[in-house]
Formats: C-alpha cells, sequence, structure tokens
C-alpha cells in the first residue's frame, strides 16, 4: 500500500510541469502542447483493458506530425502513425494498457516522435496499482461488458471508513459512456449508487475498450479507481 502512496506523490510531482514543457525537463519546451503527460488510473483489475486520451495542441505555425510511437511494452498499444495536427489544431491520443497477469505497482510509458525541430520528442506517462483493491472503499462491479440488449449497468460505490468522502466521476475522453450523475459526496459508511450506459450509435463495429475512472477525495488522502468498461457492437 505504501507503494501506491509513492506513485500518486509521483503523479501529483509530474503534472504539476508546465504542459508546454517536456516532462522532466524544464524549460525544454515540448513540440505540442499536453493536456497532461502523466495519467494515474488507481487501482484496476488484472486481465483486463484500460484507456486513457492525451490531448496533443499544435501551438506552432505550421504542421506538426507524430511521425513516431514507441511504447514501453507489448501491454501498450498506440494509434498508427503518421498523425497530422494542423496549427491550432488538437487530436486526442488513445492509449490502451491490458492489465494482463500483472500485480501491484505498473509504470509505463509512451515515446512520441515529431517532425518538428529542434524538440521533436517527448514521453507520455502512465501508472496504475493493478490487482488490488483499496480497504477504505468498495466498487462493484470491478468491470463491465456491454452487448447488444444490455442498456445499463448499475455501479455500487462504499465508504467503509468513519471519514467524509468527495467522489468524482470520469470518464475517458472518447464519449461512448454516459453516467446518471458526475459526482457525489459520501458520509461514513455511507454508500449510493449510478448509472452507465453506451452510446451505441458513436462506437465503431466490433470490440471497444474504455473505462471510468472514480476519484475519491478525504482530508487524509486521495485514492483513485479505474472500471474497465468493454462494449461490442455488432
Amino acid at each position: 500500500m505504501k507503494a501506491v502512496y509513492l506513485l500518486v506523490g509521483v503523479c501529483l510531482l509530474l503534472t504539476s510541469l508546465n504542459p508546454a514543457q517536456g516532462p522532466g525537463k524544464p524549460g525544454v519546451p515540448s513540440p505540442l502542447n499536453l493536456s497532461e503527460n502523466i495519467w494515474f488510473f488507481g487501482f484496476i483489475p488484472k486481465d483486463a483493458w484500460v484507456s486513457h486520451h492525451y490531448i496533443l495542441t499544435n501551438p506552432h505555425r505550421d504542421t506538426v506530425t507524430i511521425t513516431k510511437m514507441v511504447p514501453s511494452c507489448d501491454c501498450t498499444h498506440v494509434p498508427p502513425t503518421p498523425i497530422s495536427i494542423p496549427p491550432g489544431e488538437s487530436r486526442p491520443i488513445k492509449v490502451l494498457f491490458a492489465t494482463e497477469t500483472y500485480f501491484g505497482e505498473i509504470n509505463r510509458e509512451v515515446e512520441v516522435y515529431t517532425d518538428q525541430r529542434p524538440d521533436s520528442h517527448f514521453t507520455l506517462y502512465f501508472g496504475s496499482a493493478v490487482a488490488v483493491d483499496p480497504r477504505t472503499l468498495r466498487v462493484t462491479p470491478r468491470s463491465i461488458v456491454f452487448i447488444a440488449g444490455k442498456e445499463k449497468e448499475t455501479i455500487k460505490v462504499e465508504n467503509l471508513i468513519d471519514e467524509e468522502t468527495r467522489v468524482r466521476i470520469r470518464l475517458d475522453h472518447d464519449s461512448s459512456l454516459a453516467v446518471s450523475q458526475n459526482e457525489a459526496m459520501l458520509q461514513s459508511r455511507q454508500s449510493f449508487s449510478f448509472d452507465i450506459r453506451p452510446i451505441w450509435d458513436k462506437l465503431p463495429f466490433g470490440p471497444n475498450y474504455s473505462c471510468l475512472t472514480l476519484e475519491f477525495i478525504r482530508k487524509s488522502d486521495v485514492v483513485w479507481i479505474t472500471v474497465p468498461v468493454k462494449t461490442n457492437r455488432f
């Protein structure tokens, strides 16, 4: 558990960097502005896929092309390149992570290369705690699958300690899912439920992977739990 809280601290430190700077290189501009250069999934189950969209914006007068993206392992999937971003425009870059049989603290990265000179390269990071769950909170179910005919799933959230907790529900950027509420306030030992639905007409045919992340804010700490969501449209 100490390793998880250490990872949270590292994530908060990295996200405090100016998004227009290269991660880990203060003062060195990135070829693209980043929504963030690191994402923390928090607690996630094994044998599942989770996703996050990094939003990349071109601040330059000329088009910037992403020429190559190199994940740090086969468990991480990125979109094909090249990807061209015209001046002033943004592109979401979807990174998929397969938790497979991992256990515990897992950190991965994606090296991104562009044709912008002289600063052509930057790194996207993400972290997670796989196949472990916090003792202070419970989310049920831990993963969701939607198939034709299934229009919603109800998620139950339980506060297992005597401390007030604010809950924020964050969907991935792909907008293929909708939730019945975006936040809640949990008193000690209290629970609440909300519904999640797929937006079928925004989903391509075949299997699709997304997720939702619950952020739990308390006086003592902040905890993230991610629920993988798979949809199959036929």
